[in-house]
Protein backbone atom coordinates (compact mmCIF):
# COMPACT_ATOMS: atom_id res chain seq x y z
CA UNK A 1 0.00 0.00 0.00
CA UNK A 2 1.32 3.42 -0.93
CA UNK A 3 -0.09 6.84 -0.11
CA UNK A 4 0.46 10.26 -1.67
CA UNK A 5 -0.98 13.56 -0.46
CA UNK A 6 -1.81 16.58 -2.58
CA UNK A 7 -2.36 20.06 -1.14
CA UNK A 8 -3.23 23.53 -2.27
CA UNK A 9 -0.51 26.10 -1.61
CA UNK A 10 -2.47 27.61 1.28
CA UNK A 11 -3.01 24.16 2.79
CA UNK A 12 0.68 23.33 2.57
CA UNK A 13 1.56 26.68 4.16
CA UNK A 14 -0.72 26.08 7.14
CA UNK A 15 0.68 22.58 7.68
CA UNK A 16 4.19 24.06 7.74
CA UNK A 17 3.24 26.86 10.12
CA UNK A 18 1.65 24.55 12.69
CA UNK A 19 4.44 23.22 14.96
CA UNK A 20 5.06 19.50 15.48
CA UNK A 21 4.05 19.63 19.13
CA UNK A 22 1.51 17.87 21.30
CA UNK A 23 -1.97 19.31 20.84
CA UNK A 24 -1.03 21.11 17.62
CA UNK A 25 -4.40 20.15 16.15
CA UNK A 26 -6.05 22.80 18.35
CA UNK A 27 -4.23 25.56 16.47
CA UNK A 28 -4.25 23.81 13.09
CA UNK A 29 -7.95 23.03 12.93
CA UNK A 30 -8.82 26.60 13.92
CA UNK A 31 -6.75 27.88 11.00
CA UNK A 32 -8.45 25.50 8.58
CA UNK A 33 -11.90 26.46 9.85
CA UNK A 34 -11.00 30.11 9.22
CA UNK A 35 -9.60 29.35 5.74
CA UNK A 36 -12.26 27.01 4.41
CA UNK A 37 -10.93 27.03 0.84
CA UNK A 38 -7.75 25.40 2.14
CA UNK A 39 -9.26 22.80 4.42
CA UNK A 40 -9.45 19.87 1.96
CA UNK A 41 -6.47 17.65 1.15
CA UNK A 42 -6.41 14.85 -1.42
CA UNK A 43 -5.05 11.42 -0.46
CA UNK A 44 -4.28 8.84 -3.17
CA UNK A 45 -3.99 5.20 -2.09
CA UNK A 46 -2.61 2.37 -4.23
CA UNK A 47 -2.47 -1.34 -3.48
CA UNK A 48 -2.02 -3.78 -6.35
CA UNK A 49 -4.93 -3.22 -8.74
CA UNK A 50 -6.72 -1.04 -6.20
CA UNK A 51 -6.66 2.74 -6.41
CA UNK A 52 -8.70 5.20 -4.40
CA UNK A 53 -8.68 8.94 -3.89
CA UNK A 54 -10.07 10.46 -0.71
CA UNK A 55 -10.58 14.08 0.27
CA UNK A 56 -9.73 14.79 3.89
CA UNK A 57 -11.21 17.68 5.88
CA UNK A 58 -8.35 19.19 7.87
CA UNK A 59 -10.72 21.17 10.08
CA UNK A 60 -11.42 17.85 11.82
CA UNK A 61 -8.86 16.99 14.56
CA UNK A 62 -8.60 13.31 13.57
CA UNK A 63 -8.05 14.03 9.87
CA UNK A 64 -5.68 16.91 10.59
CA UNK A 65 -3.57 14.70 12.87
CA UNK A 66 -3.45 11.92 10.27
CA UNK A 67 -2.13 14.27 7.57
CA UNK A 68 0.20 16.24 9.84
CA UNK A 69 1.85 13.06 11.15
CA UNK A 70 1.72 11.29 7.80
CA UNK A 71 0.21 8.29 9.57
CA UNK A 72 -2.27 6.67 7.20
CA UNK A 73 -2.40 3.19 8.84
CA UNK A 74 -1.24 1.64 5.59
CA UNK A 75 -0.88 -1.93 6.86
CA UNK A 76 -4.46 -1.99 8.13
CA UNK A 77 -5.60 -0.32 4.90
CA UNK A 78 -3.79 -3.05 2.94
CA UNK A 79 -5.64 -5.70 4.96
CA UNK A 80 -8.96 -4.03 4.14
CA UNK A 81 -8.14 -3.92 0.44
CA UNK A 82 -6.84 -7.50 0.28
CA UNK A 83 -9.60 -9.13 2.34
CA UNK A 84 -12.50 -7.55 0.44
CA UNK A 85 -13.85 -8.12 -3.05
CA UNK A 86 -16.73 -6.68 -5.06
CA UNK A 87 -20.05 -7.65 -3.46
CA UNK A 88 -18.62 -8.30 0.03
CA UNK A 89 -19.77 -6.75 3.31
CA UNK A 90 -17.43 -4.88 5.65
CA UNK A 91 -18.40 -3.99 9.23
CA UNK A 92 -16.58 -0.97 10.67
CA UNK A 93 -17.21 -0.72 14.43
CA UNK A 94 -15.95 2.61 15.73
CA UNK A 95 -15.85 4.14 12.25
CA UNK A 96 -14.97 7.66 13.45
CA UNK A 97 -14.87 10.00 10.42
CA UNK A 98 -14.85 7.10 7.96
CA UNK A 99 -11.28 6.42 6.77
CA UNK A 100 -11.56 2.63 6.54
CA UNK A 101 -15.23 2.95 5.66
CA UNK A 102 -14.26 4.97 2.57
CA UNK A 103 -11.53 2.55 1.50
CA UNK A 104 -13.85 -0.44 1.91
CA UNK A 105 -16.68 1.34 0.09
CA UNK A 106 -14.52 1.76 -2.99
CA UNK A 107 -13.30 -1.84 -2.71
CA UNK A 108 -16.66 -3.65 -2.43
CA UNK A 109 -18.38 -1.50 -5.05
CA UNK A 110 -22.07 -0.94 -5.47
CA UNK A 111 -22.80 -4.67 -5.24
CA UNK A 112 -21.29 -4.70 -1.74
CA UNK A 113 -22.10 -3.00 1.53
CA UNK A 114 -20.25 -1.19 4.30
CA UNK A 115 -21.87 -1.07 7.73
CA UNK A 116 -20.36 1.84 9.70
CA UNK A 117 -21.16 2.04 13.42
CA UNK A 118 -20.19 5.17 15.38
CA UNK A 119 -21.72 6.24 18.73
CA UNK A 120 -20.08 9.65 19.13
CA UNK A 121 -22.34 12.42 17.82
CA UNK A 122 -19.50 14.67 16.65
CA UNK A 123 -17.65 11.83 14.94
CA UNK A 124 -20.92 10.63 13.42
CA UNK A 125 -21.48 14.04 11.85
CA UNK A 126 -17.95 13.88 10.42
CA UNK A 127 -18.74 10.40 9.10
CA UNK A 128 -21.89 11.70 7.42
CA UNK A 129 -19.88 14.57 5.91
CA UNK A 130 -17.38 12.06 4.51
CA UNK A 131 -20.10 9.98 2.88
CA UNK A 132 -21.61 13.06 1.26
CA UNK A 133 -18.24 14.45 0.16
CA UNK A 134 -17.12 11.13 -1.35
CA UNK A 135 -20.57 10.16 -2.72
CA UNK A 136 -20.48 6.79 -0.96
CA UNK A 137 -23.89 5.29 -1.69
CA UNK A 138 -23.12 1.74 -0.50
CA UNK A 139 -22.56 2.69 3.16
CA UNK A 140 -25.15 2.30 5.91
CA UNK A 141 -24.36 4.31 9.05
CA UNK A 142 -25.71 3.69 12.55
CA UNK A 143 -25.28 6.03 15.52
CA UNK A 144 -25.25 3.39 18.23
CA UNK A 145 -22.71 1.67 20.45
CA UNK A 146 -21.95 -1.88 19.31
CA UNK A 147 -22.14 -4.17 22.34
CA UNK A 148 -23.28 -7.64 23.41
CA UNK A 149 -26.90 -6.64 24.04
CA UNK A 150 -29.52 -4.57 22.26
CA UNK A 151 -31.33 -1.54 23.66
CA UNK A 152 -29.16 -0.79 26.70
CA UNK A 153 -27.83 2.64 27.56
CA UNK A 154 -24.09 3.23 27.83
CA UNK A 155 -22.40 6.49 28.74
CA UNK A 156 -19.84 8.05 26.45
CA UNK A 157 -16.86 9.80 27.99
CA UNK A 158 -15.09 12.06 25.54
CA UNK A 159 -11.36 12.49 25.71
CA UNK A 160 -10.58 15.94 26.97
CA UNK A 161 -10.06 18.44 24.14
CA UNK A 162 -10.61 15.79 21.47
CA UNK A 163 -14.15 16.01 20.17
CA UNK A 164 -14.13 13.12 17.67
CA UNK A 165 -12.76 10.37 19.90
CA UNK A 166 -14.79 8.80 22.67
CA UNK A 167 -15.14 5.66 24.76
CA UNK A 168 -18.24 4.24 26.36
CA UNK A 169 -17.25 3.06 29.80
CA UNK A 170 -20.31 1.86 31.72
CA UNK A 171 -23.93 0.91 31.37
CA UNK A 172 -26.62 3.36 32.40
CA UNK A 173 -27.52 6.82 31.19
CA UNK A 174 -25.90 8.73 34.03
CA UNK A 175 -23.26 10.31 31.79
CA UNK A 176 -23.60 13.42 29.65
CA UNK A 177 -23.63 11.52 26.36
CA UNK A 178 -25.80 8.38 26.67
CA UNK A 179 -26.34 6.22 23.58
CA UNK A 180 -28.22 3.01 22.89
CA UNK A 181 -26.47 -0.28 22.24
CA UNK A 182 -26.93 -2.70 19.38
CA UNK A 183 -25.09 -5.81 18.18
CA UNK A 184 -23.26 -6.71 15.00
CA UNK A 185 -25.42 -9.82 14.68
CA UNK A 186 -28.63 -7.78 14.79
CA UNK A 187 -27.49 -5.14 12.33
CA UNK A 188 -26.05 -7.57 9.79
CA UNK A 189 -29.25 -9.64 9.91
CA UNK A 190 -31.18 -6.52 8.86
CA UNK A 191 -28.81 -4.92 6.36
CA UNK A 192 -26.24 -7.35 4.93
CA UNK A 193 -26.19 -7.85 1.16
CA UNK A 194 -23.20 -10.14 0.53
CA UNK A 195 -21.05 -12.26 2.87
CA UNK A 196 -19.38 -10.51 5.79
CA UNK A 197 -15.68 -10.85 4.94
CA UNK A 198 -14.08 -8.43 7.38
CA UNK A 199 -14.89 -6.80 10.72
CA UNK A 200 -12.78 -3.98 12.13
CA UNK A 201 -13.30 -2.96 15.76
CA UNK A 202 -11.76 0.02 17.58
CA UNK A 203 -13.87 0.80 20.64
CA UNK A 204 -11.23 1.63 23.27
CA UNK A 205 -11.80 -1.40 25.45
CA UNK A 206 -15.19 -2.79 24.44
CA UNK A 207 -13.82 -5.26 21.89
CA UNK A 208 -14.90 -8.38 23.80
CA UNK A 209 -18.55 -7.27 24.27
CA UNK A 210 -18.62 -6.32 20.59
CA UNK A 211 -17.34 -9.77 19.60
CA UNK A 212 -19.87 -11.48 21.84
CA UNK A 213 -22.53 -9.53 20.00
CA UNK A 214 -21.10 -10.81 16.72
CA UNK A 215 -21.12 -14.50 17.67
CA UNK A 216 -23.47 -15.60 14.91
CA UNK A 217 -21.52 -13.77 12.21
CA UNK A 218 -18.24 -15.24 13.47
CA UNK A 219 -19.68 -18.76 13.43
CA UNK A 220 -21.49 -18.54 10.09
CA UNK A 221 -19.43 -16.18 7.92
CA UNK A 222 -16.01 -16.59 9.58
CA UNK A 223 -14.80 -13.12 8.55
CA UNK A 224 -11.30 -11.87 9.14
CA UNK A 225 -11.33 -9.67 12.27
CA UNK A 226 -9.11 -6.69 13.12
CA UNK A 227 -9.28 -5.70 16.79
CA UNK A 228 -7.57 -2.89 18.70
CA UNK A 229 -6.47 -4.92 21.74
CA UNK A 230 -5.55 -2.84 24.78
CA UNK A 231 -5.56 -2.73 28.57
CA UNK A 232 -8.59 -0.46 28.30
CA UNK A 233 -10.44 -3.80 28.45
CA UNK A 234 -10.36 -3.41 32.23
CA UNK A 235 -13.04 -0.73 31.86
CA UNK A 236 -15.39 -3.52 30.88
CA UNK A 237 -14.35 -6.08 33.47
CA UNK A 238 -12.21 -8.40 31.37
CA UNK A 239 -8.54 -8.73 30.42
CA UNK A 240 -6.78 -9.24 27.10
CA UNK A 241 -6.35 -12.97 27.72
CA UNK A 242 -10.11 -13.40 27.76
CA UNK A 243 -10.42 -11.68 24.39
CA UNK A 244 -7.81 -13.97 22.82
CA UNK A 245 -9.49 -17.00 24.45
CA UNK A 246 -12.89 -15.98 23.08
CA UNK A 247 -11.54 -15.67 19.56
CA UNK A 248 -9.74 -19.02 19.84
CA UNK A 249 -12.95 -20.68 21.02
CA UNK A 250 -14.62 -19.36 17.85
CA UNK A 251 -11.96 -21.09 15.76
CA UNK A 252 -9.69 -18.11 15.21
CA UNK A 253 -6.47 -20.04 15.73
CA UNK A 254 -4.06 -17.50 14.25
CA UNK A 255 -3.39 -13.89 15.21
CA UNK A 256 -1.03 -11.37 13.65
CA UNK A 257 0.19 -8.02 14.96
CA UNK A 258 -0.29 -5.13 12.52
CA UNK A 259 2.37 -2.42 12.56
CA UNK A 260 1.11 0.83 11.02
CA UNK A 261 4.22 2.84 11.92
CA UNK A 262 5.04 5.18 9.00
CA UNK A 263 7.99 3.94 6.97
CA UNK A 264 8.01 0.40 8.32
CA UNK A 265 4.44 -0.90 8.15
CA UNK A 266 4.30 -4.68 8.21
CA UNK A 267 2.55 -7.77 9.55
CA UNK A 268 4.16 -9.98 12.19
CA UNK A 269 4.48 -13.74 12.17
CA UNK A 270 1.66 -15.48 14.10
CA UNK A 271 1.81 -14.21 17.68
CA UNK A 272 2.47 -16.79 20.38
CA UNK A 273 1.52 -14.69 23.39
CA UNK A 274 -1.08 -12.10 24.35
CA UNK A 275 0.01 -8.66 23.17
CA UNK A 276 -1.53 -5.21 22.78
CA UNK A 277 -2.03 -3.41 19.51
CA UNK A 278 -3.87 -3.77 16.23
CA UNK A 279 -4.37 -7.52 15.89
CA UNK A 280 -5.66 -9.49 12.89
CA UNK A 281 -7.49 -12.67 13.92
CA UNK A 282 -7.81 -15.37 11.28
CA UNK A 283 -10.05 -18.41 10.99
CA UNK A 284 -8.77 -21.20 8.69
CA UNK A 285 -11.76 -20.53 6.42
CA UNK A 286 -11.76 -16.74 6.69
CA UNK A 287 -10.85 -14.09 4.13
CA UNK A 288 -7.29 -14.25 5.49
CA UNK A 289 -6.73 -16.77 2.69
CA UNK A 290 -6.80 -13.70 0.43
CA UNK A 291 -3.79 -12.24 2.23
CA UNK A 292 -0.89 -14.52 1.18
CA UNK A 293 1.44 -11.58 0.66
CA UNK A 294 0.58 -10.04 4.02
CA UNK A 295 0.42 -12.98 6.50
Amino acid sequence: MTAASEFKLATRWILRVVPDTRGNWLFGTKLFRAMRDARLARLSLHHGDFHSELRLDLSDPAQFTMVKRGRFDLMTAAVVCSALRSGDTFVDVGANWGYFTSIASHRVGRDGLVLAIEPNRTAYRRLSDTLERECLVNVVTIQCAAYDRIGRHVSLVRRRLHQTTSSYVCEGASGKHPVLTTTVDYLTSKTTSGPVRLIKVDTEGAELPVMRGAGRVLSESKPAVVLEVSRYSSRFGYDMNQLYDFMAAKGYSRAYAIDDTPGRWNMSRPVTSVIEGQILFCHPRSACSRLPDLV
